[in-house]
């Protein structure tokens, strides 16, 4: 910044960790900001940020700043000016950021209709990605400018001050930079870190890799000089849904594997953090001292640490604790239970997602059970209403045997009759109702009957009587057939079995099932009207 001034153009840094990123609003922030170039560019004459920033009440922060570039910065400053803007990793927390960079953005493609913005430039400063200064996916990415990776630091003359600053406690420089360099590869805060440490030891022969080991390397995160090493740790693990990926990928290319580069955000992110370096097309670990520090154990370490349900974990938390959908169940939630007890400390809100997740799955064990009873109870009713129905089927109607009683209910019906057939329709109807919850509905039975009036299906009914009666164990079923039987022998009756002999001999044959079933005690009329026909038909 400084050979820029002497060239004539005005420069500011803006720190961005100065103006805040946690409780602030978005007004304090952006007010921040502009106080802050005031500042560096010494523009406080006749210029009143309180009273300026009032009078623009009616707009948003962001299109303050705008003005601020537009009517104030570039009108009171006619040189070149660059303002270098550092730690902009700050400001991913900041829920506005996105208008923050799209902003600046805006001031670049200003150039093209303002000469004025060509005067303009912003240095951006920090660990991030074009990806992570504007995240909505709706808005135009931060697709401008030219990404400079820096390198470290590399044996030769830019190394000399530092080389130069060594010689007045060594013997030996040169050798012990090119030690230093091949323990830190060249990163600049290490590399100046670790040469402090040589000068500090104090000793014109000094032992770089017991130095690294002692002081750097052993109990480093319980040492107050160690930040760097805490802030690589910290964009590992920041974001827990994507730090196991990293760690896994991180793995990879501690244990040599090639891994090539592929530009995934996993591996963008693992770069940024400054843990790895691309050399060539391959990913490596920057250099030996993290490869010590960053092992094998702290990676197993750090996993184990990770909640095994982070992704559920967070989205609850973020539904206010309402989306049940998202609490474990079953092995993960086991899994997840086993994890929280091998831990030292547990969050309250770990606690009240596990307690809510066992809550459900109590729950669902409850209607599990509940569903068996009921399933079971089912499986009992059913198994009582087949045995039911096999009783009902061996001591009462079934098959065709109840439609031969509604095919003789239809004779009855279709044929009309004398009193005593009525009365005899009557009681079996009467019978069969008291069994119809046991059969097949005796309107639906009607509904396939039809009128019987020919001697070839009264042959038919005698038939199906004298095969299904036998079968008949139910008293209610015996006396609905009895009553049934009786009804078809007074139509038969009625008719002049003088015109029909064959109805003389069908009566006759339903008197006799009667009798073998004993059932004709209460027919006697009956069997003594068929005697005194069949001797008249034996008198002629």
């Amino acid at each position: 910044m400084a050979k820029l001034q002497q060239e004539g153009i005005a420069c500011a840094a803006l720190d961005l960790t100065e103006i805040g990123s946690s409780d602030i609003t978005r007004d304090e922030w952006y007010a921040g900001v502009i106080d802050s170039l005031v500042g560096s560019f010494q523009l406080e004459e006749n210029f009143d940020l309180e009273v300026w920033w009032t009078s623009l009440a009616l707009l948003s922060p962001s299109k303050k700043l705008s003005k601020f570039f537009s009517e104030i910065l570039l009108n009171r400053i006619v040189s070149p000016i660059v303002i270098f803007i550092d730690e902009i990793d700050s400001t991913l927390k900041l829920k506005f950021k996105d208008d923050f960079f799209a902003l600046l953005r805006a001031c670049y493609n200003q150039r093209a209709d303002n000469q004025e913005y060509k005067r303009l430039t912003f240095c951006l400063l920090g660990v991030a990605s074009p990806t992570d200064l504007i995240a909505d996916e709706q808005s135009t990415p931060f697709n401008i400018g030219q990404a400079v990776d820096l390198k470290g630091f590399q044996y030769g003359k830019e190394i000399e001050p530092l080389t130069r600053y060594l010689k007045e406690k060594v013997d030996n420089p040169s050798e012990i930079m090119r030690d230093i360099l091949k323990w830190t590869g060249g990163q600049p805060f290490l590399t100046q870190r670790l040469c402090n440490l040589v000068v500090r030891a104090n000793n014109s022969i000094p032992d770089v890799s017991q130095i690294v080991q002692q002081m750097i390397i052993e109990n480093w995160e319980a040492q107050d000089e160690q930040e760097h090493l805490r802030t690589i740790k910290k964009r590992i693990l920041s974001n827990e849904q994507r730090s196991g990926y990293l760690l896994e990928l991180y793995r990879k290319v501690l244990t040599d594997e090639q891994v090539t580069i592929n530009n995934s955000s996993e591996e963008r992110e693992l770069q940024l953090s400054g843990l790895v370096v691309k050399r060539g097309n391959i990913l490596q670990i920057y250099n030996p001292v993290y490869a010590k520090v960053f092992n094998e154990y702290w990676i197993d370490k750090e996993l184990n640490k990770l909640r095994p349900y982070s992704e559920n974990h967070r989205a609850w938390l973020l539904s206010g604790k309402m989306d049940n959908s998202r609490l474990l169940q079953g092995q993960a939630l086991l899994d997840a239970e086993k994890w929280a007890s091998g831990q030292q400390t547990l969050e309250g809100e770990d606690k009240d997602f596990l307690g809510a997740s066992r809550a459900k799955e109590r729950a669902i064990e409850i209607e599990k059970k509940e569903n068996k009873s009921v399933e079971k109870r089912n499986i009992l009713l059913k198994e009582a209403n087949e045995n039911a129905n096999k009783k009902i089927k061996r001591g009462t109607i079934i098959g065709t045997g109840i439609l031969g009683i509604m095919l003789l209910l239809s004779v009855g019906l279709s044929l009309g009759g004398t009193w005593q057939f009525k009365q005899e329709l009557k009681n079996a109807k009467i019978e069969l109702e008291k069994i119809e919850k046991y059969t097949i509905p005796i309107d639906q039975l009607h509904r396939t009957t039809s009128n019987i009036n020919d001697l070839k299906q009264r042959k038919e009914i005698t038939i199906l009587i004298a095969e299904q009666l036998p079968k008949i164990t139910s008293p209610s079923g015996k006396l609905a057939f009895k009553y049934a039987i009786q009804a078809l022998i007074y139509v038969h009756i009625e008719e002049d079995f003088k015109e029909v002999p064959e109805l003389l001999s069908l009566s006759s044959r339903l008197v006799k099932i009667l009798e073998t079933e004993d059932l004709l005690e209460e027919s006697l009329p009956i069997r003594i009207f068929i005697k005194k026909i069949e001797g008249d038909f034996l008198a002629k």
